[in-house]
């Protein structure tokens, strides 16, 4: 069955859409329409593998995970591009998304399944080791926060300490991070600048690239370089939810959150989106078509239509914003 058939009036629905609203909304004060109304149809996709996530559940791509998987490894030992992405950064991202899915297909009834998953697994992982990108181990860092706040609070501390200690300790650390780094900070702070400028509304969704060179050179406070060579656009503010604050403004990321509340207030977040929000906040998987696709997947599935048609949520039940159950992992 389709997703729109079986489409549901909640308040995670509701919440959603007054988000999506708001995102075309905020094309009316860009001063690029043309770049914003392009990155505007990306949101169709993204919001029906959502609503399609809510449905289904995690099975349909729990199947189709390993043959996605292979082919990016078979696609980059034979042609290279880094499985077709063209950047090192794009494929490890996507392949750290699929390994708990290649996980969970370990599991399967059939030896046969248990087997290839496993397989593919172990390669994904030789895969990782040899692309020159280091993103993995931000994602399973993150990942590792996540487990130690919720079963192990007081070693937290340890836990963030630890290495920042060591990067900044050992020489040898500091230089394989100072490049990569660095140009991030750049990015952060000049697009820190672009915010100021319209906090509360943003400068209109799509519209980063358009306006990151008016603020390109705030960072010469901070050190007298430059890392990133604008030429015509930055790409990305290598952080998802800053530049959606510096498109949207506060009262998009408002709304962003409110959806992830609603969600996570009901659901425990699964590894998929600790991974993927990790992620993002030192890249921008939420905005690339793949990743993007899979971490809406998974999100929707984060919330599906079986708990929601319960008590607590429905709106035709009066039941408003907030929820009657437990918390359920996903």
């Amino acid at each position: 069955m389709l997703p729109f058939l079986r489409f549901q009036w909640d308040a995670v629905t509701a919440a959603v859409l007054l988000f999506l609203g708001w995102l075309c909304l905020s094309v009316l004060w860009s001063e690029d329409q043309r770049q914003s109304l392009h990155q505007l149809h990306k949101l169709l996709p993204l919001a029906a593998c959502f609503f399609a996530g809510r449905v289904y559940g995690m099975a349909p791509v729990i199947r189709v995970a390993g043959a996605c998987a292979a082919g990016v490894i078979a696609f980059d030992i034979f042609l290279g591009w880094d499985g077709s992405f063209g950047n090192e950064n794009f494929a490890t991202e996507y392949v750290v998304l699929l390994l708990p899915l290649l996980w969970l297909g370990t599991s399967s009834e059939r030896l046969w399944v248990r087997a290839a998953h496993l397989s593919v697994f172990v390669a994904c992982l030789a895969y990782l080791l040899a692309l020159p990108s280091r993103i993995e181990f931000i994602a399973l860092y993150g990942l590792f926060l996540w487990l130690l706040w919720r079963h192990a609070r007081h070693l937290i501390v340890f836990a963030i300490a630890v290495p920042a200690i060591v990067l900044f300790a050992v020489p040898e650390a500091w230089d394989v991070v100072a490049g990569s780094m660095m140009a991030r900070v750049e990015l952060w702070w000049n697009t820190a600048n672009m915010i100021l400028e319209h906090p509360a509304i943003g400068q209109g969704f799509g519209a980063f690239n358009y306006h990151y060179p008016r603020f390109g050179m705030e960072h010469l406070v901070l050190f007298d370089r430059t890392e990133v060579q604008i030429a015509h656009h930055a790409g990305a503010a290598h952080n998802d939810p800053l530049q959606l604050w510096a498109e949207t403004g506060l009262i998009g990321l408002a709304l962003g959150g409110l959806c992830l509340w609603l969600i996570f207030s009901r659901a425990v977040p699964s590894v998929i989106l600790v991974l993927g929000l990790t992620m993002g906040l030192v890249g921008f998987p939420w905005q690339m078509p793949v990743t993007g696709a899979l971490l809406a997947y998974a999100l929707g599935c984060s919330c599906p239509l079986s708990l929601w048609q319960t008590d607590g949520w429905a709106f035709k039940n009066g039941a408003g914003m907030f929820p009657s159950g437990k918390p359920t992992s996903v």
